[in-house]
């Protein structure tokens, strides 16, 4: 009976993984605080900056962008380099790029630094699950994975609220330096309690990679810049439907990767992008 009981108690988290599942929280949180805390500061910043309605669809979604290109990438760039490394070295760029943004003196110098805020982000994210399976036994994983998503999935519900405060007390400058000292704290927590990984020799798809660039660069431009092109909407739905149609068709016959070092095959062939994929489908064709 005593070795039963002693068997079902909770596995005991060291201080030294507290430490680090606080670095990766962190960082994760500050990646989607970003995503969503400058919303506010759009009118703002518009003022100040006299930026065009492109500039500014451009200074919001650049980062989203960035960070969607980036993460495949990085996953695998991880396994090769050290994912402790490539942690440390995204949460430094976003906080880098963070001070570029505050500091921005014209539009194009704020695009700029959304697009390496978007790069750091990217780079950071795919390390941090990674990490914790690292850190962590997999009797105590469960545990972690949940403190980590219950403490970062936070920010983009909190996001538009403490870029309302800063904006109001300060100026739509605040909502890029408070990425700062939270980035800062990640990277001491970081130093001191992630793990080093190593590195190994990993297969790296540079086709695929630069191919879904392209396409989603094209896409995401073609959305933007389109109406100011004077594109007609049924232009555009001529154009857009082609893509749209082979990617839903892959999309929908895609089967499910059954390979440790493929997640990303399970995601395409999961029932809600599957889902996804028809919807497109359906409002893309003309």
């Amino acid at each position: 009976m005593e070795k039963i009981a002693e068997g079902a108690r909770a596995p005991q988290i060291s201080p030294r993984q507290w430490t680090g599942l606080c670095s990766l929280a962190g960082g994760y949180f500050i990646a989607l605080l970003d995503l969503t805390i400058i919303n506010l500061a759009v009118p703002s910043l518009t003022r100040d900056l006299g930026a065009t309605t492109a500039q500014v669809f451009w200074t919001v979604n650049s980062y989203g962008l960035i960070l969607a290109l980036t993460i495949i990438p990085s996953g695998r760039l991880g396994d090769r380099f050290d994912h402790r490394r490539m942690f440390l070295s995204g949460t430094i760029i976003l906080a880098a790029a963070s001070v570029l943004c505050g500091v921005s003196a014209s539009a194009t110098m704020l695009i700029a630094g959304r697009f390496l805020q978007g790069l750091g982000a990217g780079i950071l994210v795919p390390q941090t699950l990674t990490l914790i399976g690292l850190t962590f036994p997999e009797e105590a994983r469960g545990r972690a994975v949940g403190i980590w998503g219950s403490i970062a999935g936070t920010a983009s519900i909190i996001g538009p609220l403490i870029g309302g405060v800063l904006i109001d007390r300060l100026s739509w400058r605040g909502v890029f330096f408070i990425t700062i000292p939270i980035a800062v704290l990640a990277v001491a927590l970081g130093l001191r309690g992630l793990p080093r990984g190593g590195s190994r020799t990993v297969r790296f798809d540079l086709g695929g990679t630069l191919l879904a660039a392209l396409a989603l660069v094209a896409l995401l431009y073609s959305c933007l810049q389109g109406p100011h092109a004077g594109w007609e909407p049924f232009a555009f739905r001529s154009r857009c439907s082609p893509c749209l149609h082979s990617w839903c068709m892959n999309v929908m016959s895609t089967p499910t990767v059954q390979c440790s070092h493929a997640p990303f095959g399970r995601i395409l062939g999961s029932p809600p992008l599957r889902c996804s994929g028809w919807s497109l489908r359906s409002a893309s064709s003309p």
